[in-house]
């Protein structure tokens, strides 16, 4: 991190999981190929936005090594909420549980190492927590707010 004087903490709404190739090849079919089966850039796509797509595709191929290495510092609260309800497009609800529980394990690992984690999985959530679940956001904000405060130092 950056400027570690500077956060107090973080809220993560949803974020991407980071899963490998070996991981995904334990779950039901269909999770694998929901993560690293990419469609065609289409031709016509705008520069800059086919940059940012071939960006992505680049992480995918190195199975996300780089996000995978980051960690959050461990000295701040963290609160994680993640979608319940969301799908991966033509995968069975095998697949989609299997995903979602991966998920919920790695995002774990991240709550678990914070002296003031919250790990929140809303079962009716899709993705866009915050028009979905606006109420829980607000509540996960507070909760590394006031316990960011009582940390020595802040």
């Amino acid at each position: 991190m950056l400027f570690p004087s500077e956060v107090a903490g973080f809220v993560y709404l949803d974020p991407t999981d980071f899963p490998t190739r070996a991981e995904l090849a334990q779950l039901p079919p269909g999770a694998l190929e929901a993560i690293f089966n990419l469609p065609p850039i289409p031709t016509d796509m705008p520069a800059g936005l086919r940059a940012e797509v071939e960006s992505m595709v680049g992480a995918v191929r190195t199975e996300f090594s780089e996000a995978r290495a980051l960690r959050p510092p461990q000295d701040v609260p963290v609160a994680v909420i993640i979608a319940g309800a969301k799908t991966w497009p033509g995968t069975s609800e095998q697949a989609r549980t299997a995903l979602l529980q991966l998920q919920i394990k790695h995002q774990s690992e991240w709550t678990q190492a914070s002296p003031k984690g919250l790990l929140i999985v809303p079962s009716k959530a899709r993705h866009f927590l915050y028009n979905e679940e606006p109420a829980l956001v607000v509540d996960a904000l507070a909760y590394v707010v006031r316990n960011a405060r009582q940390q020595p130092g802040r």
